[in-house]
């Protein structure tokens, strides 16, 4: 199955309304364009002193080093072992020249029904099933992890679960091998990277 009816899934439902915003003062703004152009002659005339405008100063955002942000590169992967087979992004498809694909997330490759585990402490906002491959969905407040490709799930909804708890086993491959699809996403659903949040194997 394309990775992009995953997306769509994640999408469909997490969509806000949005709000009509309605303009206000349009005569007015008019009117004062119109001052403006019989009053600019006479402004350029008279002499004025400019003033610099005063540098604005970057309020300075603490992270709290225990939030899965402040936990960035130091979060475990989902899998014991494993190594990555297909990168997040733009990718050659082997044995066809000028084909491209685009990996959401990434695509990990480990022992056979190798145990899924949640990277860290949230809540199961969903467990799907697409086409046969098992999905499970875990909101970690301003990000959101997705553990897809999976043969089975010990989890349900709206359970919590701890970070290293297992959510079900890796579904196996053409090679006999473990294989599951590893996703983020932040809270305005803008799919992420999930290679810097994860340590280094």
């Amino acid at each position: 199955m394309s990775l992009a009816l995953l997306i769509g899934f994640v999408s469909m439902g997490q969509t806000k309304k949005k709000t009509s915003i309605q303009k206000k003062g349009s005569v007015s703004s008019r009117t004062s364009v119109s001052k403006s152009k019989s009053t600019k002659s006479s402004k350029s005339k008279s002499t004025r002193r400019r003033v610099a405008s005063k540098p604005v100063a970057r309020k300075l955002v603490k992270v709290d080093i225990n939030s899965f942000e402040g936990q960035k590169g130091k979060l475990p992967w989902p899998v014991e072992h494993g190594i990555i087979l297909t990168n997040f992004g733009k990718y050659s498809v082997p044995g066809v020249k000028g084909i491209q694909g685009n990996n959401p997330g990434l695509t990990i490759i480990t022992e056979e029904a190798c145990d899924v585990k949640g990277i860290f402490d949230g809540e199961v906002v969903s467990v799907f099933d697409i086409e046969g491959d098992f999905g499970v969905i875990i909101d970690h407040g301003k990000y959101l992890t997705i553990y897809y490709n999976l043969d089975s799930v010990y989890i349900n909804e709206g359970q919590k679960v701890k970070g290293g708890e297992s959510l079900g086993t890796t579904k196996i491959n053409a090679d006999g091998k473990g294989q599951i699809d590893f996703l983020l996403f932040n809270e305005k659903y803008v799919n992420l990277n999930p290679a810097p949040w994860i340590k280094n194997q």
